[in-house]
């Protein structure tokens, strides 16, 4: 809603610019509440599982679901060690997220969970 009142008050405003209208409108100020990420219920994952069509697409939203990995986190994973990308290191039993992917600018990683590890080699 909030995005909507930005684009319309600078719509009048380029309008107003091209002289046919007086003034811009007042708008008024809309406050919207901020929400939490709500998890996703266990039985959509499952069916969500059901529908994918290898164990190349039952992959990809295990990485979400067990590794909290983001989509394109999950596209770009590595076996390999890597700098730029996130990469499982079966080694240490984890997925690594080098410092440029993350959002704090630090390498974090994350524990392999044994369904994903499984499902990855």
């Amino acid at each position: 809603m909030k995005i909507l009142a930005v684009c319309a008050r600078t719509a009048f405003t380029w309008a107003c610019d091209q002289k046919p209208k007086v003034a811009v409108p007042k708008f008024p100020n809309i406050k919207v509440t901020k929400r939490k990420p709500q998890p996703v219920p266990a039985e959509s994952f499952e069916k969500l599982l059901g529908k994918a069509a290898d164990e190349f697409w039952r992959t990809y939203p295990l990485c979400g679901w067990y590794g909290g990995l983001r989509l394109t986190e999950c596209r770009h994973l590595r076996w390999i060690e890597s700098d730029k990308l996130p990469w499982a290191d079966f080694t240490a039993n984890r997925i690594v997220l080098p410092g440029d992917l993350a959002k704090s600018d630090e390498e974090q990683w994350v524990p392999l969970h044994a369904t994903l590890r499984e499902s990855l080699e």
